[in-house]
């Protein structure tokens, strides 16, 4: 069964991983095509969270390529927000696509990540 995820991103348990990479390029075409508020001279689009944000007590850098817990394969990052990266791994124990949310390392992070294993359990 297809359908709609929250950000208009279809979200059915069997696409390829080009097709799911082709699916977020192409949400990030629409979303850039909208034009920059007239008051922000220096407005830039970017879908990089920042080198900087990659140290103790922030984002884990991830490689694709690396394998976790044995079993998940990264692919590639789908996305990124304040509290952590998000990224495509293949499950090589069922062979599926899934997604992997790598939250920030910094203590307060830590109830905000507890709380949303709490809600998604």
């Amino acid at each position: 069964v297809d359908r709609l995820g929250r950000r208009g991103l279809a979200t059915r348990s069997n696409f390829t991983a080009e097709e799911i990479l082709q699916q977020q390029r192409a949400h990030r075409g629409r979303e850039m095509a909208q034009p920059p508020p007239p008051d922000a001279e220096d407005y830039t689009e970017s879908d990089d969270e920042g080198a900087d944000a990659y140290r103790k007590g922030g984002y884990h850098p991830v490689v694709a390529g690396e394998v976790y817990n044995g079993r998940y394969q990264v692919m590639a990052k789908l996305g990124w927000g304040h509290f952590s990266t998000v990224w495509l791994c293949q499950d090589t124990t069922y062979n599926r696509f899934v997604a992997m949310k790598v939250q920030k390392s910094a203590p307060h992070y830590t109830e905000a990540a507890y709380d949303e294993i709490e809600l998604l359990a």
